[in-house]
């Protein structure tokens, strides 16, 4: 205090004394005489970070205030100090779980956090404890307290304000004290006190190839890889297209698999990503119907696990068409050369992989009509092989033609980029046929009816012989066959003899130019040598009436129905 003359710094100043402030700071000095004191804080024992903000006699003497007493207490010397630091900032959806913000990782508006410091002693709990009250986040996720002084702070989420589903994956000291974190402020401010909340539910599941295009993901269809999938979380306010949607992607596995992880309850949005969809092929299925082609909403709850938001798609390709009987062994389908039927044939796609005997290969069979039209749809862009099952074919068939050479008879690659109706099989019946036969008996007429009757015997030892008739259709002329070998009736006058002039003479007429190698007429001769039967005895043969002569002429029919 200033003594007699009031002035401070003179040598008559009496220090009156010292003290602390108490946990509410407040102090006081007593029993002071009357006259001008000065009051002094002493800045080494304030919080750090601190500045003034308020003395009795003003700021320009910081740190220290005069009163002057007169026989009147003075309790109005008093001292404000602010802080110089502040505290943030974030709270945000992790949704990797990562403890970083990422990109598309929304902050998370509408929480209230609250600060309070530890107080001049540095404990929490304890009656200098001081509250900064509470900061709202703000549509970024963001809060800040300022006007901080130095310590040690305790900043604590309200957890009933954060959105359903969400659990904490992060915060400062990762204490394991869920919603609150501790904080040292040291001079400097910070905006490293964020929390991170990740979710509990999932949502997926399949993306695949609906070959029969029912709707319904069944055994043998693959799923399509490499597709990317996009999900979008409407955010807090359930609303798709604002700021605080959160955006996922992931990819489809080898298998057509994909799988969103660590989600909230909520709305939820799903897109395929269209470009990575092999080509020509379109919606069969999403989950909430293919009017929003590729997209689907679900509403997930709180650790709900969703596996049925699924994506099919068909192709819309085709190929065919044709399997005939090449006649004239030329490899092109010529005017009356006829399609072949219930020729079964066997289109087998590489899968989305594009590579021969893997996992996600699909394959089709379909049969020949009866005009040898075959035709495979709904297919989708990528590579192909198509083969005709040869057990299906007329016997003794031959290749003459494939779309790609009958190096590999029966079976063509294709690589579908539009639909091919050219994928045509040409055959010819060149192989040797099973033989026919023909027969069966020399037999005594005995009552000249042309009937087999019961009691008449047959005639053993005849030779019977086997000549066809030549291109020309007639008997007796320089083109008649006859290499087919002899049979000598035995058994009761039976006798078989095999059809086998029957092929070439086959041959033969459609190398005349006919249109088709049926044949027209075929007539096959049969021969009695009349020196070895009974001079006079009048003949029958199996096929007539009656004929006083030792031939008899058949007409046959070949596998195809032609005679």
């Amino acid at each position: 205090m200033g003594r007699a003359n009031g002035n401070f710094g003179d040598t008559d100043d009496i220090i009156v004394g010292t003290t602390t402030t108490g946990a509410n700071g407040a102090y006081s000095f007593t029993n002071l005489p009357s006259g001008n004191h000065r009051v002094t804080v002493t800045p080494a024992s304030l919080p750090g970070g601190v500045t003034p903000t308020f003395d009795l006699d003003g700021l320009g003497t910081a740190n220290q205030a005069t009163a002057s007493m007169a026989l009147v207490d003075r309790l109005d010397v008093d001292f404000g100090y602010i802080g110089s630091l502040s505290l943030g900032d974030l709270v945000w959806y992790d949704a990797n779980n990562d403890g970083a913000q990422g990109t598309d990782e929304p902050g998370l508006s509408g929480i209230d956090v609250t600060l309070i410091w530890y107080g001049p002693d540095t404990l929490f709990g304890t009656t200098d404890d001081v509250s900064f009250g509470t900061q709202t986040t703000d549509a970024n996720g963001t809060y800040n307290f300022s006007n901080l002084p130095n310590g040690t702070f305790r900043v604590q989420v309200d957890s009933t304000d954060v959105p359903a589903g969400l659990v904490p994956s992060y915060d400062l000291d990762g204490s394991g004290t869920s919603h609150v974190t501790a904080v040292m402020l040291s001079g400097v401010s910070r905006t490293d006190a964020d929390f991170g909340y990740t979710g509990n539910a999932s949502l997926g599941n399949f993306i695949w190839y609906d070959t029969n295009d029912n709707g319904a993901h069944d055994p043998g269809e693959p799923g399509i890889a490499a597709v990317d999938v996009t999900l979008r979380w409407s955010g807090q306010n359930g609303i798709f297209g604002d700021t605080d949607d959160a955006v996922l992607q992931t990819t489809t596995d080898s298998s057509g698999i994909y799988l969103f992880e660590r989600l909230p309850a909520g709305e939820f949005r799903i897109t395929v990503d269209t470009t990575d969809l092999p080509s020509a092929v379109v919606p069969t299925y999403d989950l909430d119907g293919i009017i929003t082609a590729h997209t689907s909403e679900r509403t997930l709850t709180v650790a709900e696990n969703a596996r049925d938001v699924d994506f099919g798609y068909v192709g819309t390709l085709s190929i065919g068409d044709f399997v005939w009987e090449d006649t004239d062994n030329d490899g092109v389908q010529d005017s009356g050369e006829l399609g072949i039927a219930n020729v079964t044939i066997i289109v087998t796609w590489f899968g989305p992989d594009g590579s021969e005997g893997t996992t996600d290969d699909v394959s089709y069979n379909n049969t020949t009509n009866g005009s040898g039209i075959y035709r495979v749809e709904a297919l989708a862009a990528g590579s192909y092989r198509v083969a005709v099952d040869t057990s299906t074919l007329p016997t003794g068939f031959n290749t003459t033609y494939d779309l790609d050479g009958i190096v590999t008879p029966s079976t063509t690659a294709v690589t579908l980029t539009a639909s091919r109706l050219d994928v045509d099989f040409g055959y010819d019946d060149n192989a040797p046929p099973t033989n026919g036969t023909l027969g069966d008996r020399v037999w005594r007429d005995d009552d000249g009816d042309g009937v087999q009757d019961v009691g008449e015997s047959g005639i053993n030892g005849v030779t019977v012989r086997l000549i066809a008739a030549g291109p020309d259709g007639l008997f007796g002329t320089a083109d008649d066959d006859t290499t087919a070998a002899p049979q000598v009736t035995a058994g009761d006058g039976n006798y078989q003899a095999a059809a086998e002039v029957l092929r070439k003479a086959a041959d033969e007429i459609a190398a005349t130019g006919l249109d088709t190698p049926e044949l027209k007429e075929e007539h096959l001769f049969l021969m009695r040598q009349a020196e070895e039967m009974e001079r006079g005895v009048e003949t029958y043969n199996d096929y007539s009436r009656k004929v006083m002569s030792t031939q008899a002429i058949y007409t046959m029919t070949d596998r195809h129905g032609a005679t």
